[in-house]
């Protein structure tokens, strides 16, 4: 199913409401896009920050790392994917690592793909349902046309939850907190997918 958000700073902020407790860890690679911490503290739950190393000139990351800062409050992790603001995009075998990641620490993986329409020629975006599916039943993946068409301020973003219960859960904190889609940003996006916008891009 897809669930339509107010943007996807929303979208996180409901995943971590609706996956994750107070008082549980949330894992972020950092640097990244600053409003995850910011959602996460903001809910009372523990950014467990995990620098990402930089070889060659190019971000990179060390799960063995990952594993020495986690804790078993941990809960989640919130993947970009190509990452913001490092502009990585991930291969396949780094994706097989962070999906093998957090299933070895029964994590739920949020994976972030705003940016999947912006890439440098000779480089390929991996969807993460793609890279590892076998973790439907812990994955997230958001997407939006805003980023692509510069359109944020339509605050519109799409929150695709393969799982049944998953997606039971975000159903009810998006009900219960009374989120609904913001009706000019799903004209919006209903345009920029348009084979008009298809060319347009």
């Amino acid at each position: 199913a897809i669930f339509t958000t107010h943007g996807l700073v929303n979208g996180t902020a409901i995943c971590v409401d609706a996956f994750t407790q107070p008082g549980d860890g949330v894992l972020l690679m950092t640097p990244v896009y600053h409003a995850f911490a910011r959602v996460i503290r903001g809910a009372g739950r523990d950014v467990v920050e995990c620098p990402l190393d930089v070889t060659d000139g190019r971000y990179t990351f060390d799960t063995a790392d990952w594993q020495e800062r986690i804790t078993p409050k941990t809960r989640m992790m919130i993947l970009c994917s190509p990452h913001n603001p490092g502009g990585r995009v991930w291969s396949q075998a780094e994706l097989r690592a962070v999906a093998d990641f957090c299933v070895k620490n029964d994590l739920i993986l949020v994976s972030d793909e705003i940016h999947h329409d912006l890439v440098f020629p000779g480089q390929k975006h991996i969807p993460m349902p793609l890279a590892a599916p076998d973790i439907q039943d812990r994955l997230v993946v958001m997407t939006a046309t805003t980023k692509t068409f510069n359109i944020a301020g339509a605050h519109s973003g799409n929150v695709i939850i393969p799982d049944p219960k998953l997606r039971e859960r975000f159903a009810a904190r998006m009900n219960a907190l009374g989120i609904s889609a913001n009706s000019f940003g799903l004209f919006m996006a209903t345009a920029a997918y348009s084979p008009e916008g298809a060319a347009w891009v």
